[in-house]
């Protein structure tokens, strides 16, 4: 027997229909055949005696990933090693022709020979990277003991960041596309612009990530994205390039809550941190302290009974004539200030452990305005730091109080203001002060970023909590229905 190994031409198509009829329940039809001709990611070779096609083998390739998606062996032809032949073939011409680094096939668990041919000899021969064959359902599972690594994608607002993690601790990488200078032209986020913004980055800065993390895209164990709260148009891109991404991989989707990624922040900066401990929450959309009972279990001690104190700081540098993005500014203003301005008391020693800005953010624009309208002049640097000390001293006080309240040693923070230099000292100097261990993520973690959305990501898959295809975003989300 004298075989060769070709590339699938037209006059080949009809014996393959034939070939596909006898060996399998749903055979591919020869109409489908012709199109993968046409289709710029398949590779299909063909096993010829002859004019004879003795078997066959189709993939198709998907960013440097391979799937084999057919392979079979005419009944004349088989226990001659004419399937390993073809795949060896394949291995070598994706390589080469698709510049793939990865090969996977999905059997089904019954399938022993496939599986056998998989991991028994295609393991030895350095073309193909990896194989694994997978279940019908179509995601592969890390073996017991193996380190898991999330991907994750965050794209709520103006960032869009892409994070490898491992066992949801390590952060192998973080990558960031940002578009503050887009914005900054406008003074603040405009939706349009943001979510056409992820869609040009976003492939990119996925490639980016997995190469930076020095891992393959078989390397990873599952996807995570942020579906909500946030911007919907920008969330969508990320949900929707997260769904096709999980897919093609064969991998479990996981839908993360944006507000439940700020908590999880903590386990990034020190990977004992275990619950219970008590969390400030402290965001452009939220602000709260919660009681973490177990990684999954949170309740809320206290709340903001009206905006939100990250929401504030926006509003506040607008009326101060600041660039955007307002927080930073805002605190860098207050820098050569001096917290001389009468602000309101903020709810403070009161109202147990809510909270109120609505009359803050307006104490601040009556004062600017008044004094604009009498022509007088007024220092925006004292405005700055009268108001990040009402605005932060009572987030402090609070969070050491509740705390206390709960007999917890361990006190975290997570959300954009907590990147606040001010609040971060002052909060030190309070915990120092009770005792309490201090938990805070380092600055970029406090902001949008991914890698808090894949330490989240891994306590939902262990839970078990796996998101279909029919996943979508959510401009808003309760915070009682984030916890």
């Amino acid at each position: 027997m004298e075989v060769t190994v070709v590339p699938m031409r037209t006059e080949h198509t009809a014996q393959i229909a034939a070939l596909e009829a006898a060996c399998f329940s749903d055979p591919w039809p020869e109409s489908i055949l012709q199109k993968e001709l046409e289709n710029p990611l398949s590779l299909w070779l063909c096993a010829m005696d002859g004019d004879t096609v003795a078997g066959y083998v189709g993939s198709q390739t998907v960013l440097g990933e391979a799937d084999m998606m057919n392979l079979a062996v005419s009944p004349a032809y088989r226990r001659q090693g004419l399937g390993r032949a073809l795949v060896l073939a394949l291995c070598e011409s994706l390589r080469q022709k698709m510049q793939a680094t990865v090969l996977t096939l999905e059997v089904r668990d019954s399938n022993a020979p496939a599986a056998a041919l998989c991991l028994a000899r295609l393991r030895a021969n350095r073309s193909a990277e990896k194989l694994l064959p997978t279940s019908k359902r179509g995601c592969t599972h890390p073996q017991k003991g193996t380190a898991m690594k999330i991907l994750s994608v965050e794209s709520s607002c103006d960032e869009t960041a892409v994070a490898v993690v491992e066992d949801g601790r390590t952060v192998l990488t973080d990558c960031i596309a940002s578009q503050v200078a887009l914005h900054r032209l406008y003074g603040g986020v405009v939706p349009e612009i943001a979510s056409r913004a992820h869609t040009d980055a976003i492939e990119a800065v996925v490639q980016r990530a997995v190469k930076n993390a020095g891992a393959s895209y078989a390397d990873l164990d599952g996807v995570a994205v942020t579906y909500g709260a946030g911007l919907l148009g920008a969330l969508l891109v990320g949900v929707s390039f997260a769904k096709a991404f999980a897919y093609a991989l064969g991998k479990p989707l996981i839908a993360v809550n944006h507000i439940r990624g700020h908590m999880a922040a903590a386990y990034l900066d020190e990977p004992g941190l275990r619950p219970p401990f008590v969390t400030l929450l402290a965001s452009g959309g939220h602000t709260a302290i919660l009681y973490a009972k177990s990684e999954a279990e949170f309740e809320i001690l206290g709340s903001t009974l009206d905006d939100a104190a990250g929401e504030a700081f926006d509003k506040v540098a607008r009326v101060l004539g600041l660039r955007y993005p307002g927080g930073p500014n805002i605190e860098a203003c207050a820098r050569g200030g001096r917290p001389i301005v009468p602000m309101p008391k903020m709810l403070k020693g009161g109202g147990g452990f809510d909270f109120s800005y609505s009359g803050l953010k307006t104490a601040v624009i009556n004062y600017c305005h008044t004094k604009e309208q009498k022509g007088e002049e007024y220092s925006k640097a004292d405005v700055a730091a009268s108001f990040q000390c009402a605005a932060i001293d009572v987030l402090v006080e609070k969070t050491v109080l509740a705390a206390k309240a709960k007999g917890v040693t361990t006190v975290t923070a997570g959300g954009g203001v907590a990147a606040n230099t001010y609040l971060r000292e002052s909060l030190k100097s309070a915990c120092a002060e009770k005792g309490f261990r201090l938990v805070l993520p380092e600055k970029r973690r406090c902001t949008d970023n991914a890698a808090m959305i894949a330490s989240e990501g891994l306590i939902q898959y262990r839970l078990g909590n796996f998101a279909g295809l029919d996943l979508n975003a959510k401009a808003s989300i309760p915070l009682r229905s984030c916890l």
